[in-house]
């Protein structure tokens, strides 16, 4: 296949790469059930998968590339197993720092720069060490911007975003799938929707990998709620584990987010449309059974 030669293209050191992606590694939590470092690979896999089917056209240049897919490693790094609503209603630290606004987003991207970047930088993981100045800014502000965008709550704003470029404003039309916006803020709110869809495409997997994911959010999820309950606290969307079945909590999932927003992509891309909404109908099928 063909590769995506960053390392030539955008002068890149293969050693400070290695060691730049040890060092997040290093930094994901291994006894989070479900937001650790497999979890990254995962998502970086997946997101890889949607460039590789037809989102790499709407990059423009290789630093793009690059970074929507470090974004995909850095996604989710220090994430402790709670989310944005626990952090927010047990006024953490942490949401005392971000004042309650994507709180983990903001943590996992500090958390990425503040190893290259500023007071405490190590040059020997600096990734963008070669990189133009005007280049490493644009490259920080694209990262931020995907790892921001992996906070649900933006789901359907960045939806509507994405059914803006499809629409057609003079006739209202589906555009052609093959179109892509030659304006950089709309070429990088696909690029970063490709990072939230494979941030939650679990159930676009085979059944059996899908199971596996699901189980491990839901212990997350459940120990979340559990720790909300012992403190008082209300629960946090899917935290109850009285709520809901394994089940329910899927088919609402597939049918309200996963398989209108595949779909969505779908006219962009054409092989996903193909390729992916079949599989997220199949699961949707298996879990209703």
């Amino acid at each position: 296949r063909e590769g995506y030669n960053f390392l030539p293209n955008l002068n890149i050191k293969e050693e400070t790469l290695v060691e730049y992606l040890y060092a997040i590694e290093d930094r994901y939590i291994k006894d989070v059930c479900y937001h650790n470092d497999v979890h990254a690979a995962d998502v970086t896999q997946s997101l890889h998968a949607l460039l590789q089917m037809g989102g790499k056209k709407f990059a423009d240049e290789k630093w793009e590339l690059f970074s929507i897919l470090i974004a995909a490693v850095v996604h989710d790094v220090g994430h402790g197993g709670l989310n944005n609503s626990f952090h927010i209603n047990s006024r953490s630290e942490l949401a005392l720092l971000y004042n309650d606004v994507s709180v983990l987003e903001n943590m996992h991207a500090a958390t990425a720069f503040k190893m290259i970047m500023g007071e405490n930088r190590q040059r020997k993981l600096d990734i963008f060490d070669n990189f133009p100045e005007k280049e490493r800014s644009k490259a920080r502000k694209f990262i931020v911007k995907a790892i921001l965008s992996t906070d649900m709550t933006k789901h359907f704003a960045k939806k509507s975003f994405i059914q803006g470029i499809l629409l057609n404003s003079e006739d209202g039309n589906i555009a052609p799938c093959c179109s892509v916006p030659e304006d950089l803020c709309l070429r990088h709110g696909v690029l970063t929707f490709l990072a939230h869809l494979a941030d939650i495409s679990n159930p676009s997997k085979d059944i059996k990998t899908a199971l596996k994911w699901t189980d491990r959010l839901l212990e997350e999820w459940y120990r979340q709620g559990d720790k909300e309950e012992e403190l008082g606290l209300p629960f946090s969307l899917g935290c109850d584990r009285n709520a809901q079945t394994r089940e329910e909590s899927q088919i609402g999932f597939i049918n309200f987010i996963v398989s209108p927003s595949f779909k969505m992509l779908g006219k962009l891309i054409p092989r996903v449309e193909k390729e992916i909404v079949p599989q997220i109908e199949k699961n949707l099928e298996w879990w209703k059974e």
